[in-house]
């Protein structure tokens, strides 16, 4: 998901996100190059911790703590079995992307943002990467973009937009 971490990124340094991201953290080295690129703290989780959730939470909460972090954005925290290739071998019509706020139950917390984007016969697997990550780029700097505004808030795990309020009292 690095296509999003740079999308974030270029959006926060150009004023488009209202945002700070002052670290990134991960647990592979691989993204440190990014970081430096746009003059971020790069941290690499203890790879002795692999594979031992709770010590890396552990870690991950004290980088938070010492950077002050109010919204952590996870990326690769998931990773399908190759969706795309799947959808491909299902001829599905539409693939799509959604942003949510992260529960203990995994996919289960209240949506932020979704959207989708049509797909065809003559789209190839790589086409279909192509529209997706440019669909997740989408959705998930809008997610970030109402979080940070304080534009979505949550009630019995679904979210509320505030864009939405907003015109049902400007029209009133």
């Amino acid at each position: 998901m690095d296509h999003c971490l740079y999308d974030l990124l270029i959006r926060s340094k150009s004023g488009e996100l209202d945002c700070k991201i002052p670290v990134i953290i991960s647990n592979h080295p691989d993204l440190e190059p990014v970081a430096k690129m746009f003059g971020v703290e790069f941290r690499c989780l203890n790879p002795s911790n692999k594979g031992n959730k709770v010590a890396q939470e552990a870690e991950l909460e004290a980088i938070m703590e010492e950077y002050n972090i109010n919204l952590i954005v996870l990326a690769r925290y998931m990773q399908g079995a190759r969706p795309y290739h799947r959808a491909h071998d299902r001829g599905v019509k539409i693939i799509g992307a959604t942003a949510h706020y992260a529960t203990s139950e995994l996919d289960a917390g209240p949506i932020i943002e979704q959207s989708i984007t049509r797909i065809t016969h003559k789209d190839s697997v790589k086409d279909m990467i192509r529209k997706g990550r440019d669909l997740e780029r989408l959705v998930l700097a809008q997610a970030v973009r109402w979080h940070v505004d304080h534009r979505v808030m949550v009630y019995n795990n679904r979210t509320i937009g505030w864009d939405w309020c907003k015109l049902l009292v400007q029209g009133m």
